[in-house]
């Protein structure tokens, strides 16, 4: 069965101190035939057209395509080529929800991610995964997420940034996730909950204060950019627990 997709063009084309009338049109598909080679589209002649372009897509491969159009006047010359890039997915439909799999930062191709349990339903909400993120790197990561129907159909790839943490071990009773390690620019705390007062003190060599902040929410970010090559204290002091210091490294 054909697929078509319909794409509106709109094309004015003036010549000089007067305008030529457009004669006739053609698109291509991806590979430009060359002027006067592409499928022919026809209209009434004009100064100014804007029409739905209707594209038989049935022989596409399922991805990322581009549909070049362009008209002549009648005088012969012809316009700028007018591109619009469009997406092929199968047409397949209906069915129940198969199979989900997951997949960080690169696509191993549709079927080679790793695979969710889902039972077969129409639809699915409240999807709870387990990631194992021990081997990624410190900094922004994505997840990616997509569907397979019984009916053989892919869902759209979703996708969620998220950022990984280096832990520093000590943190880890207290339920802390901090990074990077050794310092750069900044230290990310990170905690699954900010019901905790926690205050917290950045030590130089010399014992002088560097920074403090009481820490409230789940997340904290302390700049660390200006501070020189070398060794720091981390104090993390709370109403419930004994203080804790860290030593940490800047580069």
């Amino acid at each position: 069965m054909a697929r078509d997709i319909l794409l509106p063009f709109s094309v004015v084309l003036a010549m000089g101190a007067s305008a030529q009338d457009l004669q006739r049109g053609e698109y291509f598909l991806d590979v430009d035939p060359g002027f006067g080679n592409g499928t022919p589209v026809t209209f009434a002649q004009a100064q100014e057209v804007s029409l739905p372009v209707s594209v038989d897509v049935s022989a596409l491969a399922p991805g990322p395509h581009v549909l070049g159009v362009r008209m002549i006047d009648d005088a012969g010359d012809w316009g700028l080529t007018n591109r619009r890039y469009f997406m092929v997915r199968s047409m397949a439909t209906g069915g129940d929800i198969v199979r989900f799999e997951h997949f960080l930062d690169t696509d191993p191709g549709f079927g080679n991610a790793t695979a969710l349990p889902a039972g077969p339903a129409p639809e699915v909400s409240g999807l709870l995964m387990d990631v194992l993120t021990d081997g990624l790197s410190a900094g922004p990561h994505t997840l990616f997420v997509r569907s397979l129907s019984s009916t053989g159909a892919w869902s759209l790839t979703n996708a969620q940034v998220f950022n990984v943490a280096v832990g520093i071990e000590e943190l880890n009773a207290w339920g802390i996730m901090a990074g990077p390690s050794p310092l750069r620019d900044e230290l990310v705390l990170q905690r699954n909950s900010g019901n905790e007062v926690i205050d917290i003190g950045l030590i130089d060599a010399q014992g002088r204060g560097l920074q403090g902040t009481r820490w409230l929410g789940d997340r904290l970010v302390l700049p660390v950019h200006a501070l020189a090559a070398g060794n720091y204290l981390l104090v993390l002091r709370s109403s419930e627990r004994a203080p804790l210091v860290l030593k940490l490294l800047k580069e």
